[in-house]
């Protein structure tokens, strides 16, 4: 079913993992122009769906993935006023942050074929979308792991181990609290997915690393050998392999060597 709509004075923000509602129209006289910095090398993004605007995922891309989406956002067109007939809402929303200089631009996708952008706070005029933005958006958006698959960022104890061999025995073993697991967590949470087109490692042997979060509820273990890839179970089973990032491994040795 078809709705009639109006493009109006609300935009949904997402930030910091929650929601918010900006309900000015552009100030008089602002400016039309809605371009970004081109330099800008990241941009977060959150996935929201349902009535309660749910996070599904959030997180943050950089280098050539966010170059080309502030390619794609510079290169929309303001949207001409008027209703549109669009196609029935499903609570799906892609929300983009762009950052420079002080200055934040928020990019709603999701509904009607509009963006709504607002600037530090302020609505501007809607973009009409494009199959570039908004490929590239969910393209993007498909590297960040769901939330559900999160350690939970209160957790403050984390085990670590180490063997020389995968077959061999443990080597080392080591359990980190308070900040430094807090740290650990944190940067866990924040690695990326393999995507389905990268070329797999096939090197075997060597040492592996374990770093395992536990909870009352799951236990997650991130395992990491030869291959620079973190492969991860939770509760015994398998869950979307992650990309090992320089501050992940630099955290992993430095506990494992203290």
């Amino acid at each position: 079913m078809k709705r009639l709509v109006a493009l109006g004075a609300v935009a949904m923000i997402a930030l910091g993992g929650g929601v918010a509602v900006a309900a000015s129209q552009p100030a008089a006289g602002q400016s039309n122009d809605h371009r970004i910095p081109s330099s800008i090398r990241r941009v977060g993004l959150t996935e929201l769906n349902g009535a309660n605007e749910h996070v599904v995922r959030a997180g943050e891309i950089t280098g050539s993935r966010a170059k080309a989406l502030v390619k794609d956002f510079n290169a929309l067109n303001r949207r001409p006023p008027g209703p549109y007939a669009c196609p029935a809402d499903r609570g799906l929303r892609r929300v983009a942050r762009f950052a420079a200089g002080g200055t934040v631009w928020v990019a709603n996708e999701g509904f009607c074929g509009a963006v709504t952008v607002v600037r530090d706070g302020q609505r501007q005029h809607a973009l009409s979308d494009s199959k570039a933005f908004a490929s590239d958006l969910k393209a993007d958006l498909a590297t960040i792991r769901p939330t559900r698959e999160h350690v939970p960022t209160s957790l403050r104890t984390v085990e670590l181990a180490r063997r020389n061999q995968l077959a061999g025995p443990i080597t080392r073993r080591r359990t980190v609290t308070g900040h430094s697991a807090a740290k650990l967590v944190e940067t866990f949470d924040s690695l990326a997915l393999v995507p389905r087109d990268a070329v797999h490692c096939n090197v075997a042997g060597g040492p592996q690393t374990i770093v395992r979060f536990r909870t009352k509820s799951h236990r997650w273990d991130a395992t990491e050998s030869a291959c620079t890839n973190v492969v991860v179970t939770r509760d015994g089973k398998p869950l979307p392999t992650l990309i090992g990032s320089a501050k992940w491994e630099r955290l992993v040795q430095r506990e494992l060597r203290n």
